[in-house]
């Protein structure tokens, strides 16, 4: 038994270091936002996720639901956490935000442009800052020939 407690022993040390390992997180910060209409100012997307990600490695991702008036909280393991500080792609996720995971592309498609669903084409960059107030307005165009 003396050989198998310093074994069992060795394993526990070797499970708590490689634990603390993977609790290294990089600081966030708050961010927060609206998604409005290019045209008229009116929300937009309603229902669906805003997601940043880090230009920069670790390529972190962080998301928050898009409330009814446009507005947005970013998250990432946490609630309202924010994101790291640095530079950031955004999009917007046609994915369901309830437990379906449902694929909204086809009817986002209708309200927004496309070209925001993924993070190369989007167009937007942000800066996230530690010391600043980071809350931004995104204005979205709708799809080629819809009105509002």
């Amino acid at each position: 038994m003396g050989q198998l407690g310093i074994w069992g022993r060795f394993a526990c040390l070797v499970v708590l270091v490689a634990g603390a390992g993977c609790s290294f997180k990089e600081p966030t910060y708050p961010v927060k936002g609206q998604v409005v209409y290019q045209d008229d100012g009116s929300p937009a997307a309603a229902g669906v996720s805003v997601v940043f990600e880090s230009t920069k490695e670790p390529y972190a991702r962080s998301s928050g639901v898009i409330q009814s008036d446009g507005s947005f909280a970013l998250s990432t393991d946490r609630p309202d956490n924010g994101a790291m500080q640095g530079e950031h792609r955004v999009a917007i996720s046609p994915m369901a935000t309830d437990a379906s995971g449902r694929d909204l592309t086809a009817q986002l498609a209708q309200k927004i442009h496309p070209k925001y669903f993924e993070l190369r084409t989007s167009g937007i960059v942000v800066d996230i800052k530690p010391t600043a107030v980071n809350d931004f307005k995104f204005q979205v165009e709708r799809p080629a020939g819809t009105k509002r």
